[in-house]
């Protein structure tokens, strides 16, 4: 293998405002830009901003009830912590942190679970929306999330929308990497050194990133324009299978500080060789299965971080 993995209840059709609850755990990180939800009657205003993590786009729960009919009826257990969405006939039960959902009984398996964010409960917005009978379209260049008939093809992105939003994410995750300060934990890890560096990015995100050497891997999530270091690991050649919490990670840690993340998307990689002024970049799938993309000279191209428009369709 190539090294270049690391170098209160509700109910109704409309509801009044967000579900507030009190906080469980950490609370997620925001997007870098803001993300729009547009239905048939225009954009659907949101108490707490939506944001994407793992690929998933995440939206407060009062944002669902707006999606469907009148017959759309959503409801919170704040005893077992669930949300519970009825329409078209269809029950569908979502657990806080769980990964699964339930849609009349059937259990679902979830890229992303319904979390908390600012006390408010978030839900995976193209689940829940093809749950009750909405098409769901996300067009990158406007960061537009179109609902239903919103959706149809005159508003689907053009090519020069895809290349506005290649370009657009390309720039964001050059800023985040080289331009933002940075935070880091108390303690720092030893390296070998920066022969060569890989960057990290869960699909269609430039606001978290993984920075890894040949022996050392760093997390950081941009908090306050700030990269702040979260969590580093130094780590050998050995196979290890961190499973669900880095598949591409197929290396033993030895050593590790902070809270380790976890990301169970697509990532999009860029290992970078300095020496030579050689980049290779591409995905890496959750089961580890790596796709390389393409593979230039920066000093040439005057780009560091290249998207692909497989990336983007990636993002749901």
């Amino acid at each position: 293998m190539n090294k270049k993995h690391i170098p209160t209840v509700v109910l109704g059709s409309i509801l009044a405002g967000s579900l507030i609850v009190a906080p469980l755990g950490d609370s997620v990180y925001a997007a870098d830009t803001s993300i729009q939800i547009k239905g048939v009657y225009g954009i659907i205003p949101s108490d707490v901003a939506p944001y994407i993590r793992n690929g998933v786009t995440m939206v407060p729960i009062n944002v669902v009830s707006k999606l469907g009919s009148d017959n759309t009826y959503v409801s919170w257990n704040n005893t077992s912590k669930t949300v519970t969405i009825n329409a078209a006939g269809t029950k569908t039960l979502l657990q806080l942190d769980q990964k699964y959902a339930l849609q009349n009984g059937v259990r679902i398996e979830l890229a992303q679970p319904a979390t908390l964010k600012e006390g408010v409960v978030m839900v995976p917005l193209r689940f829940v929306g093809e749950s009750i009978g909405a098409k769901v379209n996300w067009d990158a260049a406007n960061r537009i999330v179109y609902i239903g008939e919103a959706s149809s093809s005159k508003n689907e992105p053009s090519p020069t929308s895809t290349a506005s939003a290649i370009q657009t994410l390309s720039k964001q995750r050059e800023k985040t990497v080289y331009d933002l300060p940075r935070t880091t934990l108390a303690t720092e890890l030893p390296t070998v050194g920066m022969q060569t560096v890989t960057h990290y990015f869960p699909v269609g995100q430039s606001d978290v990133f993984f920075e890894a050497m040949p022996d050392r891997i760093s997390y950081y999530e941009v908090k306050n324009n700030k990269a702040t270091e979260i969590w580093s690991a130094n780590y050998n050649d050995k196979p290890s299978a961190n499973g669900k919490d880095l598949p591409f990670l197929p290396y033993q840690i030895t050593k590790e500080i902070g809270k380790r993340p976890s990301i169970t998307a697509t990532v999009a990689y860029y290992q970078y060789s300095a020496s030579i002024s050689d980049l290779r970049y591409g995905l890496i799938d959750i089961k580890g299965n790596d796709t390389e993309l393409g593979h230039t000279d920066p000093a040439q191209t005057k780009e560091r971080f290249p998207v692909d428009q497989k990336e983007l369709a990636l993002v749901k």
